[in-house]
């Protein structure tokens, strides 16, 4: 069954959607990080297992999860010829919807916490919960990851209230260590389309408001920058402390 790298992905798949009662719905989390001709393979398998779907079993949804769209995954010249049909609207010739999981608001960040709270009776103080709002500005990844590495590495006795010292101190271990988040950015900024926009907004620039600027709506969907009163700006503090170190030693 993966024998054939052309079609173990495919073989396989097929194989579990034949030995589930139901229909099977497969989630891939960080799928962009393949690259090359790996990545090429991954996709085209999952466009073939599409296609043959009416004479073999095959999942009946896939959900690709990453910080880049479909379309921005195979990005050589050489790569882009062999997906040409991921220029499409619908990558596998289906009717495919591309989700974007926005920021948390304030309230949710203090939401999210006051369940660890509830849980385990460690409280975060208020200038807690105000100052991983302010770091992360309610990324997603970045408020847990804070909340994480507070309560499961730094205060692990319960008895002990979170203060904004302890979410400081959090800040620079998930920097300094380069947790996945912090990785996977940095990796970002190695492509020449990120920083042709990021690097003059480190410089003080006004960055381009032109959404048909691939490069530009390209950052806009990787979360790196945000709309705040009239202009675009650095996402949240923490990338404002990561990304001029990143692109310094890039």
């Amino acid at each position: 069954m993966l024998a054939t790298p052309e079609r173990a992905l495919v073989n396989y798949l097929t194989f579990l959607a034949q030995h589930t009662p139901h229909p099977l719905v497969l989630l891939l989390d960080e799928v962009d990080g393949l690259v090359g001709a790996a990545m090429v393979s991954f996709l085209t398998q999952l466009r073939q297992g599409y296609i043959e779907r009416s004479e073999t079993a095959f999942p009946a949804s896939v959900v690709l999860v990453g910080q880049r769209q479909v379309r921005d995954y195979a990005m050589r010249e050489e790569e882009r010829r062999a997906t040409a049909w991921l220029g499409t609207t619908s990558p596998f010739n289906i009717t495919a919807e591309a989700t974007t999981l926005g920021p948390f608001t304030q309230a949710e960040v203090g939401e999210l916490l006051e369940q660890h709270s509830t849980a385990t009776g460690q409280r975060f103080s208020p200038e807690a919960v105000a100052h991983i709002w302010e770091l992360g500005r309610g990324h997603p990844w970045l408020s847990n990851a804070l909340a994480d590495q507070i309560v499961r590495r730094d205060v692990r006795e319960r008895s002990v209230e979170i203060t904004a010292a302890h979410v400081e101190a959090a800040k620079e271990t998930i920097i300094l260590e380069r947790r996945t988040h912090i990785d996977s950015l940095v990796a970002r900024l190695r492509e020449d389309r990120v920083r042709r926009i990021i690097a003059p907004m480190l410089a003080g620039e006004r960055a381009t408001e032109d959404m048909l600027d691939d490069d530009f709506a390209y950052v806009v969907g990787l979360g790196l920058v945000r709309w705040n009163r009239g202009h675009w700006e650095l996402a949240n503090p923490i990338y404002r402390e990561v990304l001029p170190r990143a692109l310094t030693h890039a």
